[in-house]
């Protein structure tokens, strides 16, 4: 709430609820019970204006929409509706114009408020104090002539009365030592998984928290890609974590409700969803009169239940979740405690206008104007987006694996040994089929392929993950039978003392023989940071006699668990692939660990260079989709999906890609 000019107001519907309406930097918010349900960016708001009781906003009206959107809400006061007109048109002129707007009269008298902003804006205050100097200032310091006390020590008699305060009592989850097994492909994201960049840890709790979406603190078991893959382990236990009080949960954005069963010991509620669904852990169904519906803070249908009894359910087929609920009616307290992300935050979704359909409010462009210059409006709605937090909010309510879209050749028995982690599976629909393959026609690698609307372009992508030891052969069958000439690896080898990728080609000058094909690695070279290097290989069928020469590029300064640290060096290395695709109509083959993360990553990159090129509109969410239609969980983290979010807009501000001048669209007059 820093920041933050709150208003009470009242919905102007049948419930007449009670909300408040919060004045920030970026917009208008909407908070109902100390939750934030909705946000109105200032590029959205074309209009704002009050009548007696009554405030009003008027949006920016879709492209594909005829009407315009008036919102409106009861204010307690008359005062108080002016008072919330005012603040929105200083926030307003302050935090969006470069300079405030003041046109002069043209009559001796003026219907209406005659309040404006007259004062610098943020703008001009930041180029102030960017042009002025900075006073060196000096002091003269003086001893003090404070007197200082001596402090008598206590006798010995009181010294021994002394007692340490108590140590603190071990908990149940400290020094956790578990016995390491033979373990068949472990699980990138499950119950003991950690958000990696690249391993289907979906559960991103070590970012930075964005509006709309509030988590837990990171949970401790070990990281998920700590194991090799020949060995096996049970299940972990659940996983506890301190007692969340009701004030650190309304801290972060959650709810605690405490439950007592009734005398038939029921609690009057259902849930959905489960890991096995890949659906969160949702309220379905709240009974009326039951315990969960007295209860206060009441449970509501739509609620996101992330803790059970302070266990983690993140994890959890709903069966486990079922059962944990009806565990806890044996406990001796027999209280059902939960912690719940609230309705509202998902609500959100459908009442908040999407932030990608409108066009920025900006004075100096006409309407017919916007309609032809798309692609500055989709970068200002993505900048927008990137400081309220609703980009990363839509991200992570993006389906992670398409539904209807089976994966049973990667759950047959002879194929499960050639998954470096269980649950990615390529679709059967896209997946790459072997003609040639030495023990089946199963790879663990999808075709995808991103169209670039009106350009003709089509770029054609193998993602795969990291060739195993069991896989190498397959791996370059792969690349043969596509006639590939480009292979990009966005992964070191090792990571974290784990190893990530098999080397799956010689050293320089040496041959490395797989039956028929022949690997020589010819030329290599370490870019002077050592945050990329360079091969080229020759590939030879014996069979056929052909030989095929083969560019290697591999990106190193890519920490595990997060994102590259410069975002330029990011956009630097795209580039240098996409001059090695000049010409190409083969598919490129990328690919890190699971070949999912910073895959997804740098396709979405690629794909968004390739729209600004072609003039055409950039929206991130609709690429990580696309994407995800081809290949489950492409770009795995929000922090994956803020970071080239940013790196889209960083390459169009600062004009490292800039649309061709045969994709230049002229403006009617």
């Amino acid at each position: 709430m820093y920041g933050v000019d709150l208003h009470r107001a009242r919905v102007r519907d049948t419930t007449n609820k009670d909300i408040h309406l919060g004045v920030t930097s970026m917009g208008l918010v909407v908070f109902q019970n100390n939750v934030r349900i909705n946000t109105f960016s200032w590029s959205k708001i074309v209009k704002i204006s009050f009548k007696r009781k009554e405030f009003f906003i008027q949006l920016r009206r879709e492209l594909s929409e005829n009407y315009d959107t008036l919102l409106g809400f009861n204010m307690v006061t008359y005062r108080s509706s002016k008072n919330l007109w005012k603040s929105c048109v200083e926030h307003h002129t302050f935090f969006r114009l470069h300079s405030p707007q003041i046109q002069g009269r043209r009559f001796p008298f003026t219907l209406g408020s005659k309040f404006h902003y007259s004062g610098r804006t943020e703008f001009q205050t930041v180029e102030e104090g960017r042009q002025r100097a900075r006073l060196q200032r000096h002091f003269i310091r003086s001893p003090s002539k404070r007197l200082m006390l001596q402090t008598v020590p206590p006798p010995v008699e009181e010294k021994a009365k002394y007692v340490p305060p108590p140590a603190r009592p071990p908990r149940p989850y400290d020094n956790k030592v578990t016995s390491l097994g033979a373990r068949e492909p472990r699980r990138a994201w499950g119950e003991a998984a950690h958000p990696s960049d690249d391993e289907g840890g979906f559960l991103d709790r070590g970012e930075e928290l964005p509006p709309f979406s509030p988590v837990l603190p990171a949970r401790g078991p070990p990281y998920a890609d700590e194991d090799i893959v020949s060995e096996r382990t049970a299940s972990p236990p659940l996983y506890a974590v301190p007692p969340y009080t009701e004030a650190q949960a309304a801290e972060e954005g959650l709810v605690l409700i405490r439950i007592t069963p009734d005398e038939q010991g029921r609690f009057g509620f259902n849930v959905k969803g489960g890991s096995d669904l890949n659906m969160p852990i949702l309220v379905s169904r709240v009974v009326p009169n039951t315990p969960a519906d007295r209860c206060y803070p009441k449970l509501n249908e739509g609620d996101q239940v992330l803790f059970i009894n302070h266990h983690d359910v993140s994890g959890m087929m709903h069966e486990q979740v079922v059962n944990l609920i009806r565990a806890s009616r044996d406990s001796p307290p027999g209280e059902l405690i939960l912690m719940v992300k609230p309705s509202a935050v998902y609500e959100a979704r459908d009442e908040e206008e999407p932030p990608y359909q409108y066009v920025p409010d900006l004075p100096h462009v006409t309407a017919v104007a916007d309609r032809a210059d798309a692609l500055a409006e989709s970068m200002l709605l993505l900048a927008d987006g990137l400081a309220s937090g609703a980009l990363v909010a839509q991200f992570e309510q993006l389906y992670r694996k398409k539904p209807g879209l089976l994966t049973d050749e990667a759950k047959k028995s002879e194929n499960q040994n050639k998954n470096r982690y269980r649950d990615i599976s390529p679709y059967d629909v896209t997946r790459v089929i072997l003609m040639g393959g030495t023990s089946g026609d199963y790879i663990n690698a999808n075709y995808v392929n991103m169209e670039i609307p009106g350009s003709g372009i089509i770029n054609r992508y193998i993602a795969t993950q990291g060739p195993l030891p069991n896989t190498v052969v397959d791996f370059w069958q792969m690349v043969v039978e596509a006639q590939s000439t480009l292979v990009v690896m966005v992964t070191p080898l090792v990571e974290r003392g784990r190893t990530k990728c098999h080397q799956y080609w010689p050293t320089l000058l040496q041959t490395l023989e797989l039956g028929h094909l022949h690997v020589t690695c010819t030329k290599e070279e370490v870019e002077p940071t050592g945050s990329f290097v360079f091969r080229e290989f020759r590939l030879t069928n014996l069979e056929t006699e052909e030989e095929r020469h083969i560019s290697h590029m591999q990106y190193l300064a890519w920490p595990d668990h997060g994102v590259p640290d410069d975002s330029l060096q990011f956009l630097g290395f795209t580039e240098r692939v996409r001059k090695a695709r000049v010409g190409m109509v083969e598919p490129t083959v990328v690919h890190c660990s699971a070949g999912i993360g910073r895959t997804g990553v740098l396709i979405l990159m690629e794909t968004a260079m390739c729209l600004i090129e072609a003039n055409e509109p950039v929206y991130p969410l609709d690429i990580v989709r696309a994407m995800r239609d081809q290949r489950t969980m492409m770009i795995q983290t929000a922090s994956q999906y803020r970071f080239v979010c940013e790196s889209v807009h960083r390459a169009y501000s600062e004009g490292i890609v800039k649309p061709l001048p045969e994709f230049h669209r002229k403006i009617p007059e």
